[in-house]
């Protein structure tokens, strides 16, 4: 499973970084377009879910790493190696009835800045590649019903990516 989400380097912060959180059993992967933030053993993990925000926070040999499915307003989006990466993940997925039935084969998420989400199913991979959308709507109820979608979503994509991470050996914190 991969899963387009944004790394932080501290809470509280308008930054975040786009990552690729590739989960396969036994092993861990969660990489920038340009840094390598932890690949290894899933067994050398620790996961812990945030309730209130659906963030994940991974004990790694390393160092803790922060990890959510929605990044900081004024963060990069994904580079279009990244989406590719993702979306040629998913594709394998679906043929695969073991991450089928874990639900992996049937999510692709590419998480985006709070108000500019992109979350696609199967039928979308044409527009996922093309970039995300932009749907930053301010000052009205529209916008304010766009930031509780986006944090269900992100509640969402974190159980999901978590109980993959436990699946695949990391300890549940």
């Amino acid at each position: 499973m991969k899963a387009g989400m944004y790394y932080f380097a501290r809470w509280m912060t308008s930054k975040s970084t786009p990552v690729v959180v590739t989960v396969s059993p036994g092993h861990l992967t969660i990489a920038s377009s340009d840094t390598v933030m932890y690949d290894g053993p899933s067994q050398q993990v620790q996961v812990k879910l945030g309730k209130a925000t659906g963030a994940l926070t991974l004990t790694t040999p390393a160092g803790k790493l922060l990890i959510a499915a929605m990044g900081a307003t004024n963060s990069p989006a994904f580079t279009p190696a990244q989406i590719q990466e993702i979306v040629n993940a998913q594709q394998v997925a679906i043929k695969d009835l073991q991450a089928s039935q874990l639900e992996l084969g049937r999510i692709l998420w590419i998480g985006g800045t709070y108000t500019d989400q992109t979350a696609f199913g199967p039928g979308d991979i044409a527009d996922a590649i093309a970039g995300p959308s932009i749907g930053s709507i301010a000052g009205d109820a529209r916008a304010m019903m766009q930031g509780f979608s986006e944090a269900k979503d992100q509640k969402q994509a974190g159980v999901i990516v978590r109980d993959a991470m436990v699946a695949a050996g990391a300890q549940s914190a």
